[in-house]
């Protein structure tokens, strides 16, 4: 998620055998949402990272969304916003 390869870079050479866990995908496309790679007993990415990971950034979009609808709802009956859509022209 973080798009910073440069610690798998290090612990992976041409050659290596590495266990690639993903979730699969419905579309005929690559899929690149890869949970966990471990090489030997060793785990490089780990699926925890990922789950935390996920539930934070779905967790500060959910916060973020209801703020918004929360304070344009408060604004409209508030009589602070006569037409919440502006004009054009």
């Amino acid at each position: 998620m973080t798009k910073n390869y440069s610690e798998l870079d290090n612990n992976i050479s041409n050659g290596d055998k590495v266990k690639v866990y993903f979730t699969p995908s419905n579309s005929n496309s690559h899929n690149l949402d890869v949970v966990q790679i471990e090489k030997g007993n060793k785990i490089l990415l780990s699926y925890n990272t990922h789950k935390i990971n996920y539930y934070f950034l779905t967790g500060i979009t959910t916060i973020v969304t209801l703020s918004i609808i929360l304070m344009t709802v408060y604004h409209i009956k508030g009589n602070e916003i006569e037409n919440p859509i502006p004009p054009i022209l």
